[in-house]
């Protein structure tokens, strides 16, 4: 589970911590959120669109960089929504403004999800203008595990982003928080 591929020509969807302090990313694009430091939102992307805030002060975060420290992903560093001891409300975290290749060529989002979290369905968003407007992407309902720590097993999701080309994107991971159980993992 070592990349998210946003594949842009094979738009790769691990973020390279080089490319992450720069104002705009081009494809392809990759983010593995290893060597990221935990509990905190991945260098370069922004959860300031959540409508949700933490009711305790661990951890501080809705969207962010988790480690698990035991079962088949431990130690391997991956973005989690955290949906115990949040507020009910809009849950969402924002890659960095990502440019598509131009008109005539192909791009794909590929990542790896585990929906374990009892907040309803996960969405995954794209803005063409700079984050003011999303549009839904792909919809994903609840796995059947609930776990906040362990994602269990992943799923591969692939979304074709060719009706995008030639635009600069922000990719948006969306979910109602609902101060329940479980949590929702993206990696690769």
């Amino acid at each position: 589970m070592k990349k998210l591929l946003l594949k842009g020509f094979v738009m790769m969807f691990a973020l390279c911590l080089s490319l992450a302090a720069q104002a705009q990313l081009t494809t392809p694009y990759f983010e593995d959120f290893e060597g990221m430091s935990t509990s905190t939102v991945p260098t370069g992307w922004d959860n300031s669109a959540s409508q949700s805030s933490t009711l305790s002060t661990t951890p501080y975060y809705i969207w962010g960089v988790f480690s698990p420290t035991s079962g088949a992903f431990a130690g391997n560093q991956m973005i989690r929504m955290y949906n115990w001891g949040v507020q009910s409300g809009v849950a969402c975290i924002n890659t960095p403004a990502i440019t598509l290749p131009a008109a005539g060529g192909s791009c794909q989002l590929v990542f790896k999800y585990a929906h374990n979290a009892s907040c309803g369905d996960f969405k995954v968003k794209i803005s063409t203008d700079n984050g003011t407007t999303f549009t839904d992407l792909a919809t994903y309902a609840k796995g059947s595990g609930s776990s906040q720590s362990d994602p269990g097993e992943f799923t591969e999701a692939t979304i074709n982003l060719n009706s995008y080309l030639g635009n600069t994107a922000i990719i948006q991971f969306w979910t109602n928080s609902d101060y329940g159980s479980g949590a929702i993992f993206v990696d690769d």
